[in-house]
């Protein structure tokens, strides 16, 4: 990205000129990553448009460039860190604000990112539905962060608050935190809720729907969940539907949902678990594979990518922006950091057949699609009680690890622990 800058450096007779490559890197962040942002948002140009802009980017003077290299120079000089150190670090952090950039570019033009296929719904009827009301006896309206924060509010009674307090992160468009909002309304719960989400156009949009439905006490915040800290106040629920998967340091996000947590408060989620990029693992891929060369070539188009795939491409989707960046990585973690009140884990092999890329080439209506899904739902469950694969996706509840945890409830065997897939 910076090819043009460090010509003009290794063309620099000074050798002081040297490590300034580090504070102009800096200076290009600090004074013009902004307008190169903010074009993105403004659909003036492509995440990847803006590689080639920064490309071209032209030096200031070598006595302006040497007045901001003061900070670098010193701290390299006392030894705190070589000057090997500081580029690794700084070509790290080019990286991130690079897929930053993605990140928000992906969902740009998208107009409802929780869109899915009439056939996921029929799946998810028959099959998933069952397993939750099993699991969290969730009853229609069907919301999970609903249920926890009712429990919530019932425990919060004989303390002094008197507004149930919740916070969700990485909220997207708001459009769970906004039926949430709702449903609480209608049953005459007093709440405050914030939502924290990274896209300013998606901030932008969740806040236009919170005034159109004249919400005064939900709050839209950007910030970038990987390097904040949660806000100072103490929360009866904090919720992360499907956005776990777009976070890189869940070590830091995790400590901060515990050190935010009140002692009775609760952590829900409904996120991805499986491979890193939504990747298959290899035995899960080997039964996708089988079945793929079976199917007819008209189940075989991928409606995102807009190709016909013969052979069913393991796609990374990591490789853009932080989707399901570090997937595999949550379910460990999250053992580790907190006790588990209630667990499901579901999907694996059925995934490929109902979500976006292929769903849609299956009809509710046609007697065949559906005995397919059928039968792909009933090999995937015996395969995942057997230990066979693991799930791909969780709902959970949560709380702060304690001396005497919550006994977790789950379904059949597959308990937090029994659904880790170890890496190779």
């Amino acid at each position: 990205m910076f090819n043009k800058i460090k010509k003009a450096i290794k063309k620099a007779m000074k050798p002081v000129i040297k490590p300034l490559l580090l504070r102009i890197r800096l200076i290009i962040k600090e004074e013009l990553h902004d307008f190169y942002y903010h074009n993105i948002i403004e659909a003036k140009c492509t995440a990847a448009e803006l590689i080639d802009e920064i490309d071209g980017i032209q030096l200031n003077s070598e006595t302006d460039a040497r007045d901001h290299s003061i900070g670098i120079n010193t701290v390299v000089q006392r030894g705190e860190v070589t000057l090997q150190e500081l580029v690794q670090l700084q070509n790290e952090a080019d990286e991130y604000a690079l897929s930053v950039c993605k990140q928000i570019d992906q969902y740009k033009n998208v107009e409802n990112m929780h869109e899915l296929p009439e056939i996921f719904h029929y799946w998810s009827t028959s099959y998933l539905r069952p397993k939750v009301f099993d699991v969290f006896d969730i009853k229609p309206p069907f919301s999970l962060y609903l249920k926890v924060a009712i429990q919530a509010s019932q425990l919060q009674k004989g303390e002094s608050a008197t507004s149930l307090s919740i916070l969700s992160l990485g909220s997207g468009y708001a459009t769970e935190e906004i039926r949430l909002a709702n449903l609480l309304k209608k049953k005459n719960i007093d709440f405050s809720l914030e939502c924290m989400e990274l896209s300013p156009i998606l901030c932008q949009r969740a806040r236009q729907s919170v005034e159109e439905q004249g919400l005064g006490n939900v709050s839209v915040t950007e910030c970038d969940l990987n390097k904040s800290e949660l806000p100072s106040k103490k929360f009866d629920l904090i919720m992360a539907n499907h956005s776990l998967h777009h976070i890189l340091d869940l070590e830091h996000v995790f400590e901060q949902i515990s050190l935010s947590l009140k002692p009775t408060g609760y952590f829900a989620t409904c996120d991805m678990i499986g491979r890193n990029g939504h990747m298959r693992w290899d035995e899960v891929l080997k039964w996708v594979n089988t079945f793929w060369g079976i199917l007819d070539e008209s189940k075989k188009y991928n409606h995102q990518l807009k190709r016909l795939e013969e052979q069913y491409d393991n796609w990374d989707c990591s490789i853009e922006g932080f989707e399901g960046i570090r997937a595999q990585d949550i379910l460990p973690l999250l053992i580790r950091k907190f006790d588990f009140v209630s667990f499901l884990g579901y999907g694996g092999v059925i995934d490929p057949f109902i979500e976006r890329n292929f769903g849609h080439n299956y009809s509710v209506d046609n007697v065949e699609d559906t005995r397919f899904i059928d039968t792909l739902e009933f090999l995937n469950d015996y395969l995942l009680e057997t230990g066979v694969i693991k799930p791909t996706m969780m709902w959970a509840v949560m709380k702060n690890k304690s001396i005497n945890p919550p006994e977790c409830k789950f379904y059949k065997n597959l308990s937090p622990e029994f659904c880790v897939r170890l890496c190779d």
